[in-house]
């Protein structure tokens, strides 16, 4: 049993009137008392009577989700909504951009003929048509 300190300048009734006294002779009277035996398992009763006494309470997020009013939960639901719409426009921006990358990459390699290459297309043209007549007169001619 813990003993109180008896000062007499400090407590709630120190220097007030007869109640200070009678304080201290109540921790007087309670000091001579012996202290009460505890049962061997006291332990063991006290731990059996705590379930009875109060009841547990397990906390997850479905219980925390469940105990919300019904605006908490569309307001939840709508920022969820929210960022699923953000990422799926971020996503569709960097698809086009690399839809634009590889567009300027292609036409970079597919360069168009300039109005020099036309002029000459007609003398281009014509080293193709070779007859092969000519070939064998030239043939002939080397033999």
């Amino acid at each position: 049993m813990q003993k109180r300190e008896k000062n007499k300048n400090t407590g709630p009734h120190s220097g007030r009137n007869g109640e200070s006294v009678l304080d201290l002779e109540l921790d007087r009277l309670l000091e001579r008392l012996p202290d009460a035996p505890l049962s061997s398992n006291f332990t063991a009763r006290v731990l059996q009577s705590l379930p009875a006494s109060r009841e547990i309470r397990r906390t997850g997020w479905w219980t925390v989700w469940g105990g919300l009013s019904f605006s908490w939960k569309m307001a939840a639901a709508s920022v969820c909504v929210g960022f699923v719409l953000i990422g799926q426009y971020r996503h569709q921006v960097a698809v086009r951009d690399e839809v634009a990358r590889s567009v300027v990459a292609v036409g970079n390699l597919a360069s168009f003929p300039t109005v020099e290459m036309m002029e000459n297309f007609e003398a281009i043209r014509r080293l193709n048509d070779v007859t092969e007549g000519v070939d064998l007169e030239l043939l002939a001619a080397l033999q």
